[in-house]
């Protein structure tokens, strides 16, 4: 789920059956939502996730990095992370 803003576009959700994780459907899907925020004229994408190697990790192999730090940002007391990808205005998704 993307929400569109001027020039930074927000990543809300990707999600994928967990029997099917690790088959590249999470990949696709971050792929086109990176696409179409540059189609629609984003600047970046930002999103947050769970401070974890598992999730946070994926997104930085993906090209994002963490701008900021949020302690205790989840319900249950778990921290997360803000994390950008800036979009360059033409050329191929950084993800692969």
């Amino acid at each position: 789920m993307l929400w569109r803003f001027r020039h930074t576009w927000r990543l809300y959700s990707i999600a994928s059956d967990p029997g099917r994780q690790g088959g590249g459907i999470g990949r696709l899907l971050l792929a086109a939502a990176i696409d179409a925020a540059r189609r629609g004229g984003a600047v970046a994408l930002q999103l947050e996730a769970r401070e974890t190697p598992a999730l946070a990790g994926w997104y930085a192999r993906h090209g994002f990095e963490v701008i900021r730090r949020l302690p205790d940002y989840y319900a249950n007391g778990d921290d997360a992370v803000r994390m950008r990808l800036t979009l360059e205005p033409t050329g191929a998704s950084p993800v692969r």
